[in-house]
């Protein structure tokens, strides 16, 4: 009995300091006493270990692998641009803007008036074909102040005998009076009709618009003249023309 009761003394007093002895080692581990790679993640309570538990080495590690995961990382679809939609309809016109300023008036113009004019009847042309300044004929003259004119002059020329075959173009000139080693003078218009047909009882016009500005009072002669193909005389003193010329003043 008594050999019974000391056993069951010491198994108690045995169990007493195992306990004592568990209590002690879990509150004195370290690190140091503590085997690589024994401790995994199982061992772990979830979230027992925050991001301020870990090392500075640990934290760049992990910055690193986030930023090269990103990198490497394929765009998802929903960042691909979609079709563009239809046109939509058109909008509503929108209201007439107001009317602008009147714009301040012109200067006034210079009144027209008729500078000069010519009119003469079956002036006769002598001479056809050879040169113009000494076989023209000149069937009169105008006189014009200086200024701006619109100069218009017309001719019908007409055949006298029709049974006197020619073909000829006929001229009709505006020439001003030569001067210095000028001989034709200044041409302030010149008209030509068609080659007359050989035969027939034909009529022909010709006429000329210009504008010229004459710096000084200007003497203008009004010349009819023709020419052959061939440059023969053919057709010599058979023509005559009706020739009217008028010079309107635009400005002074």
């Amino acid at each position: 009995m008594k050999r019974t009761l000391l056993t069951a003394g010491l198994w108690a007093t045995s169990l007493v300091v195992a306990a004592s002895g568990t209590a002690y080692a879990a509150a004195k581990i370290t690190g140091a006493q503590i085997k690589d790679g024994t401790i995994t993640s199982a061992d772990l309570k979830n979230g027992g270990v925050g991001y301020t538990d870990i090392s500075r080495g640990a934290k760049l590690s992990l910055i690193k692998e986030a930023g090269s995961a990103a990198a490497k990382a394929t765009p998802s679809s929903a960042n691909t641009p979609g079709t563009t939609g239809p046109t939509g309809p058109a909008g509503a016109k929108g209201a007439n803007g107001t009317n602008g300023a009147n714009g301040a008036d012109g200067a006034k113009g210079v009144a027209a008036s008729l500078g000069g004019k010519f009119d003469a009847t079956d002036v006769a042309i002598p001479k056809i074909g050879g040169p113009f300044v000494a076989n023209s004929t000149v069937a009169g003259t105008v006189s014009l102040s200086a200024g701006t004119y619109l100069i218009n002059a017309n001719a019908l020329f007409d055949r006298v005998n029709n049974n006197l075959p020619s073909s000829p173009v006929l001229m009709l000139a505006l020439r001003g009076v030569p001067s210095g080693g000028d001989l034709f003078g200044a041409d302030y218009g010149t008209a030509f009709t068609g080659e007359y047909p050989t035969s027939g009882n034909l009529e022909q016009t010709a006429s000329s618009t210009r504008i010229v500005t004459l710096a000084t009072e200007t003497v203008i002669r009004v010349m009819v003249f023709g020419y052959n193909a061939n440059q023969s005389d053919n057709g010599s003193g058979n023509y005559n023309a009706d020739v009217s010329v008028s010079a309107v003043k635009v400005a002074s």
